[in-house]
């Protein structure tokens, strides 16, 4: 007769044996203390004998040793597996030691209601189950022997020769049958009790020895449980959980630089400084992907803000290392996985769910990976630990942080604090870094060293001149038609969704040769588009066209146009902007190559794109680029309003800038330094988050961690006019297709005047899987140009006002 671990028929004999052998290939590829991670594998679901837990799994032939069973309710296997460590195992360990194991086993897995069983209305509960193992271990004992045997084979050598045997700790389990696990004293606090005097410093403090090995045990507990599980659901295969490159990832990316004819810099750059904390600030175009490939000395860990921008970096990374050595990991990624690497082959459902797995616990040499699914683990939430596990023994590389709102902003920032006191390595990178976030950094990060290539890299190249100008829209329009006629590729960039379409439309009914691309379209459209556009990357030839976007152009797409014509942004933003542009070589011509728009609203003043951007960023960016002089605060009462009134002043006449590449530095580094005199919202924001994140602040769920980090939350959507579309490829069984042509990501805020209904289908499996997908009505969805409201005129870019 068997324990049961799972619903699914695996022993707990067996589900043990898995972890330990998960465990052991870790064990294998990084130094650490092991034996506290095996000691915890070993003992971490035993509390799974007790009849609840064995009910619960339908363990019919279990529950009839024991009798009735009416009155014994089930309650956290991971509390009741602590008792059944052997005294003389605890005794064995320091205090400290034996305080990790206990914790370990406890909390390796956490719910929202655990807390209420430790020290709420539930505790009589555990109380009693406590009571129960007492009165009835001798039977548990000896049916847990049986189980044992099962993985006798996998125990570490050190316990093979302590003559290990299955028993239960009766003096732990008599206290606990009358008191809490908390009064305890045995156990570190649990992620939501961080903020307990007793206990708040250790919390919080990543220099404490004794809470890194804490992190190390049960992180890598975590782990090597749910990838044994995973495994043994037919997602993986458990000699995976860890996978290395056997190659110097330095040399193979700097041999295919030469081999493509470029001077490798970042190869002379790297000199003394690979593998240790890092701030790069290069232009863009100049191959900082390549330096934080070269200076990464084992696993990677590649971070970007954008979905479309991981994608492609992904296509790069598998050029270089091998698609069996990259993995990619955000939400929707198999999505990807499914169009790209396997062509829409329904039949290789499973293959792509071993490789999001694998992704998912961070298997792969290298990963690439949107920020949102790495930094909210500073928050805290239950189950941080595995994450924060991973970071210390990987290099992590943070691209774009620009793109970031403050909140997000502060949140990497804190992570590069406890990254680097854990013990892992960190690369940020950018062309744009206000003042601000590197002091701070550098603050934190005692050994962070900062280097800066700009000037050297291309500092004294023009390749933009500006034409920045006050107009409106059919002003817009005329000139990207005049540079398409002249032969130009052009780049047009709105602030919003709405705004690039009704340009697409007006540019589509004039002229054939328009693509769009944004964030409110169906992968496959958004795909088919990166696609066409990989024949304007830069050293490709395409023939001309007008691509508008939005801000996804900014970071994500690896482009390579003639002209930019473009919304008035913050500073940062119209730098990436700029370097779509010219991307590669000097521009040698006085005719402008990038104009900026700034459009005026009857009344209102200079057009800031409120509910996108901040006043005061729209208006001190443009005042830097026509009037420098003008940004001053003294003296005056309102410094906005008079620097705006300085920028109509100088937008009188025709202003053009050629600027060189360190020039752009420059201009961000005045805005930056302007905003934090001015007290400004957006860094007051910056630190007020840094303050409740070292205040020691934790958030109850990774859900909910998620919400602050993206500060905005969303929904899959089905446009009213695709249900059924939708519904037919269910029907075929085409999940993956169904969701790739169906399927619009929409901010939650912009649905609150459309009715939202669920998906009608009856398949448990299918509405799982598809669980948080809705319909809504009044939106429909046209091909090659995305979601439109149907309450809206189509002409007058009927869309809903989001980005």
């Amino acid at each position: 007769m068997r324990i049961l671990a799972k619903s699914k028929g695996i022993s707990l004999g067996e589900h043990t044996s898995d972890v330990l052998k998960a465990v052991k290939k870790l064990k294998e590829i990084y130094e650490g203390d092991w034996r506290l991670v095996e000691l915890s594998a070993i003992y971490h679901d035993w509390g799974k004998c007790f009849p609840g837990f064995q009910k619960k799994v339908g363990n019919e032939d279990y529950l009839k040793i024991f009798g009735d069973l009416q009155n014994v309710e089930d309650v956290p296997h991971s509390f009741l597996s602590v008792v059944f460590i052997p005294k003389n195992v605890l005794m064995s360990l320091d205090k400290d030691d034996a305080m990790i194991v206990l914790s370990a086993v406890a909390y390796h897995h956490w719910r929202g209601s655990y807390l209420d069983v430790l020290m709420g209305r539930s505790i009589d509960k555990l109380k009693k189950a406590y009571r129960w193992l007492l009165e009835n271990h001798e039977n548990l004992i000896k049916l847990l022997e049986k189980e044992y045997s099962e993985f006798l084979k996998e125990l570490p050598e050190y316990l093979k020769n302590q003559n290990f045997k299955v028993t239960i700790h009766k003096e732990l389990c008599e206290y606990l049958s009358k008191a809490s696990l908390m009064d305890s004293s045995l156990l570190i606090p649990p992620h939501l009790m961080s903020t307990l005097p007793n206990f708040v410093t250790r919390e919080i403090n990543m220099n404490d020895e004794i809470y890194k090995k804490y992190i190390f045990t049960i992180g890598n507990l975590m782990r090597a449980d749910r990838f044994a599980s995973a495994c043994e659901e037919g997602r993986g295969e458990l000699e995976e959980i860890e996978k290395t490159y056997e190659k110097d990832q330095f040399k193979v990316v700097e041999q295919h630089l030469i081999k493509q004819g470029y001077h490798a810099w970042q190869s002379t750059k790297l000199e003394g400084r690979r593998g240790k904390n890092l701030i790069l600030i290069a232009p863009t175009g100049s191959g900082k992907t390549e330096f934080a490939m070269m200076w990464a000395k084992g696993k990677t860990i590649f971070s970007l803000p954008l979905r479309s921008a991981v994608n492609m970096i992904y296509d790069r990374f598998t050029e270089y290392f091998g698609e069996e050595n990259v993995g990619i990991l955000y939400s929707g990624a198999d999505l990807f996985l499914f169009f790209t690497r396997f062509h829409g082959d329904p039949d290789l459902e499973g293959e792509i769910l071993k490789i999001m797995n694998t992704s998912r616990f961070l298997s792969y040499p290298f990963i690439v990976s949107t920020g949102d699914q790495l930094f909210p683990a500073v928050l805290k939430y239950p189950g941080y630990e595995m994450l924060y596990s991973v970071f210390m023994n990987s290099y992590l590389i943070i691209d774009e942080i620009q793109a970031y709102d403050p909140y997000a902003s502060a949140i990497i920032v804190k992570s590069f604090e406890d990254i680097s006191q854990l013990g892992g390595k960190f690369l940020l990178m950018t062309a744009t870094l206000p003042g601000f976030i590197r002091k701070e950094i550098e603050k934190r990060v005692k050994d962070v060293e900062t280097l800066d290539v700009y000037d050297e890299l291309q500092g004294d190249e023009v390749r933009n001149v500006i034409e920045l100008k006050m107009g409106n829209f059919d002003a817009m329009i005329e000139q990207v038609i005049n540079f398409f006629k002249a032969g130009k590729k052009v780049l047009v960039i709105r602030n919003t969704v709405s705004e690039a379409v009704k340009t697409y439309e007006v540019l589509k009914k004039i002229v054939d040769k328009v693509m769009i691309i944004h964030s409110r379209m169906t992968l496959h459209d958004r795909k088919s588009i990166e696609d066409k556009l990989k024949a304007y990357r830069p050293d490709e030839k395409g023939e001309k066209v007008i691509l508008v976007s939005t801000q996804v152009a900014e970071a994500s797409l690896n482009i390579d146009f003639d002209v930019l014509i473009t919304d008035i942004a913050p500073i940062d933003s119209l730098v990436q902007r700029m370097g779509r542009v010219s991307r590669k070589n000097a521009y040698s011509s006085d005719e402008p190559n990038v104009i900026m728009y700034v459009f005026e609203k009857e009344g209102e003043g200079i057009e800031t794109y409120r509910g996108v951007y901040k006043k005061s960023s729209i208006l001190t960016s443009i005042a830097a680029l026509c009037c420098p002089d003008k940004l001053e605060i003294s003296g005056k009462r309102n410094p906005l309003s008079n620097i705006e009134k300085e920028i109509k002043k100088a937008l009188k006449k025709e202003m053009r800038l050629k600027i060189r590449q360190k020039d752009k530095k420059k201009i961000v580094e005045k805005v930056y330094d302007f905003l934090e005199e001015l007290n400004d919202e957006y860094i007051n924001n910056f630190y007020d988050a840094l303050e409740t994140l070292d205040s020691g602040y934790t958030s109850e769920s990774r859900s909910d961690a998620l919400r602050i980090f993206r500060r905005i939350s969303s929904v899959d959507v089905i446009p009213e006019n695709l249900v059924k579309d939708f519904l037919k490829a269910l029907e075929r069984g085409d999940v993956y297709s169904a969701i790739l042509r169906n399927v619009v990501p929409v901010p939650t805020y912009s649905l609150s005047d459309f009715e939202v209904v669920p998906i009608p289908i009856e398949d448990k499996r299918i509405k799982r899987y598809l669980s948080g997908i809705v319909t809504v009505k009044g939106l429909k969805y046209h091909e090659g140009v995305g979601l439109l409201s149907s309450k809206d005129n189509r002409d007058n870019g009927g869309v809903l006002p989001y980005l």
